[in-house]
């Protein structure tokens, strides 16, 4: 009976620790129901603030083994910070076949991983290359025993999310998306139509009918990762060339307008991107501003009755700034675990930011593009 009872109680403890928002263990006793400071990432690795008779005490690593709260656990471990010996409070991250473990510390942030032989193996930060390809031995060699975890450790960035990300994938051991920050060039060729804006005052403007004209962009993206993985920011930054001419007879006038500018546009997008292995679609919206560094537009008129036909250029300037929405779908071809091909069809309308007065030539800006990309 005896036996019975001790075997229940071992196995209702871990349930009866988790029931508690706060406990610490020392020399295998437990103490629950107790209230526990969290006192930030730098403080609980350092001490266990115990809330004791209104008063806040300070448990360091030498009272008590293992102390939680909330969904935080945390281990008191003896780690080499400066070539010295010294024990402190390690977060795990993740339990299971490895074990992940965090301390921070004033300048210092460091992962530890533990496997089921009990040694607690330190991950290197990579403050230089060489540090980064030690880094990634280490993980290469600590979770050697799963096919799928050697090409994707080089994607490891040394944070909570890509460490805890890392360590997951390994205890699963499947075969599946490695969320990482990415960066590559992006092309891009869009049929555009102009129109005038809402505040403009041009007579010229509102009367013209507007064409659509293509354009080409060249630049360079980064993609980065929100936990869990699926969905990213994905911010652009390129350059683009327009140069189109429209006109029409206004009281016996031909006027025409003539656009060419060099425009940087960075649009700022939200993607969700489905984990699937090799073909991955996506879809994607958000913002976008746009700004002309180049812009020598115009408005002309010729005077269709007169003989000499005079070209005369009217006064008005090119405001070159302005903001707007992009919405577009996807899909993207993985040919290895880093690099990768896509291809987007996306709609941009881009609305004109000006004074709107007489002498201002105030447009927006709408239409579709055909975009392609290689990540890096």
């Amino acid at each position: 009976m005896k036996k019975i009872s001790l075997t229940l109680l071992l196995a209702l403890t871990p349930l009866f620790i988790l029931a508690q928002d706060s406990y610490y263990i020392k020399e295998s006793r437990i103490t629950v129901g107790i209230r526990i400071v969290d006192g930030g990432e730098i403080s609980n690795s350092k001490v266990c603030l115990v809330v004791t008779g209104g008063k806040v005490v300070e448990l360091t690593p030498y009272d008590v083994d293992e102390y939680g709260f909330g969904n935080r656990v945390y281990f008191s471990e003896k780690i080499k910070i400066n070539d010295s010996d010294k024990r402190v409070f390690l977060e795990r991250l993740v339990a299971g076949a490895a074990s992940l473990y965090y301390y921070r510390a004033p300048g210092i942030t460091l992962f530890f991983l533990r496997k089921f032989d009990g040694r607690l193996i330190e991950i290197p930060p990579p403050d230089t290359r060489l540090d980064k390809k030690i880094q990634i031995e280490i993980l290469r060699d600590l979770t050697e025993d799963c096919e799928h975890t050697s090409d994707i450790a080089e994607l490891v960035s040394y944070n909570k999310k890509s460490m805890v990300q890392f360590v997951n994938f390994y205890n699963n051991c499947k075969p599946g998306h490695f969320a990482y920050t990415r960066y590559g060039i992006v092309a891009g060729v869009s049929a555009n139509r102009f129109s005038p804006a809402k505040n403009t005052s041009s007579q010229y403007l509102s009367n013209i009918n507007y064409s659509l004209a293509p354009q080409f962009s060249l630049g360079v993206f980064v993609d980065r990762p929100v936990f869990p993985g699926d969905f990213s920011y994905n911010i652009s930054l390129y350059l683009s060339r327009f140069s189109e001419n429209h006109y029409e007879i206004i009281d016996n006038q031909y006027v025409s307008l003539v656009v060419n500018s060099t425009s940087l546009q960075m649009p700022v997008l939200l993607r969700y991107t489905y984990p699937s292995l090799k073909i991955r679609p996506f879809l994607n919206a958000g913002g976008s501003l746009w700004y002309d560094i180049i812009n020598e537009s115009g408005i002309y008129k010729t005077n269709t009755i007169s003989e000499e036909n005079n070209i005369i250029e009217l006064p008005y300037s090119a405001p070159g700034l302005g903001a707007g929405f992009s919405i577009g779908t996807g899909v993207e071809y993985k040919f290895n675990h880093r690099n990768s091909l896509f291809l987007e069809l996306r709609y941009t309308k881009k609305y004109g930011i000006g004074s709107g007065d007489t002498y201002s030539i105030l447009l927006n800006r709408a239409g579709i593009q055909l975009i392609t990309g290689i990540n890096l």
